[in-house]
């Protein structure tokens, strides 16, 4: 048979005087048993604190690993457009020397123009964003990686401009611009989010064709 409990002794203990007169008088069990509620709706208290805790650490940490994964991932697409460049420009050096070679004058002159172009396009300082640069836009970072025509190509940097200015000034957001060959015609197509695709339309309508 467990021992009874001696209430007045735990409740001495924890500050219950029992010549106590106040509006909040209790006996010694009543105290000890409130005590013990309360204590363990800290402890319930504490114990979801520390979840909560984990579950935001694992989400910073998600966070972190995410930002360095595309970290590594900007850096080579990069150095795989700095390398794209190089052989361009190597390919069009070697046919600005088959030029001279051939007595083409209008080729080489083409040919120095181009190569120009690419060594301007690869000094050049990125556009700035089109969210103002109020924050980092990982999204707009990695379309301009991939999208190297926009800093090489002014006639196609202008379209997609136009079709952004297009689209804002209805009070949208670009989200994405990208070039394709259509038929063996450049054409920009927009890639979007909220617009109705017939706004999007006549939008294109107005600035590429």
């Amino acid at each position: 048979m467990d021992k009874e409990r001696d209430y007045v002794a735990e409740a001495t203990a924890q500050g219950w005087k029992e010549d106590f007169e106040g509006p909040n008088k209790t006996d010694a069990q009543t105290f000890v048993e409130k005590g013990e509620k309360i204590a363990a709706l800290a402890i319930t208290q504490r114990d979801a604190t520390k979840v909560e805790n984990a579950q935001l650490s694992g989400r910073i940490a998600k966070l972190e690993t995410a930002n360095k994964e595309f970290g590594e991932y900007k850096d080579a697409q990069l150095a795989r457009s700095e390398a794209r460049n190089k052989d361009l420009l190597n390919e069009l050096s070697l046919r600005r020397s088959q030029a001279v070679t051939d007595n083409d004058g209008e080729t080489f002159y083409k040919l120095d123009r181009e190569i120009e172009q690419v060594k301007e396009g690869m000094n050049a300082p990125p556009p700035q964003q089109g969210n103002g640069g109020e924050q980092p836009n990982p999204l707009y970072d990695a379309w301009l990686i991939n999208n190297d025509w926009y800093n090489n190509d002014p006639t196609l940097k202008a379209i997609a401009d136009g079709i952004e200015g297009q689209i804002a000034s209805e009070g949208y957001r670009v989200l994405l611009i990208t070039r394709k060959l259509l038929n063996g015609s450049r054409k920009c197509l927009l890639a979007h989010s909220g617009i109705k695709r017939d706004r999007v339309q006549l939008a294109l309508s107005r600035v590429v064709n």
